[in-house]
Parts: structure tokens; sequence; C-alpha cells
């Protein structure tokens, strides 16, 4: 899989497994750096694949913290990248 593809992978399983409840959604436990050496992933990849996120309304960023508003949607995105 490509990183960008690797990157929504470990966003969905780390809120589906440790994601916080926010007012607003699920909010991810860990620093976005911290999933990129996971996923082995450079800057630009991990740019890339939460501006693809984010222009599908599956996160919200707010400097370091990421919330995910709907679980549900990110499941099923993640279905779909799985095909």
């Amino acid at each position: 899989r490509d990183p960008s593809t690797r990157m929504v992978l470990a966003i969905a399983y780390h809120v589906r497994k440790e994601g916080e409840s926010v007012p607003g959604g699920v909010r991810l436990p860990m620093p976005l750096g911290a999933i990129a050496r996971e996923v082995a992933a450079t800057d630009a990849e991990i740019e890339d694949a939460l501006r693809r996120l984010r222009r599908l309304r599956l996160v919200k960023l707010t400097g370091e913290e990421l919330v995910v508003p709907d679980p549900a949607r990110l499941d099923d995105f993640v279905k779909f990248v799985h095909v």
C-alpha cells in the first residue's frame, strides 16, 4: 500500500482502539508524528493523507490534535480503500 493509504489505515485503527470521545467526535490519542513513524511516511505523505481526509470531511485538524467527527464514516472509507 502507498504511504497515504497506510496513514489513513493507521489513523482509523488508533481512533477505533484508543480514541477519546470529545465534543464533536473522537480524538486521536497520539501525535500524528508517531503515526507517521509507525507507517514510515514522510512529511509530504502525511500532508497528502490529511488533505485527502479533510477534503472528505473525515477528520478535523487543529494544530496537532486530530478529531474524527464520525468514526463510522471513516471506517466506511477504510473499507473502500481496502478494495
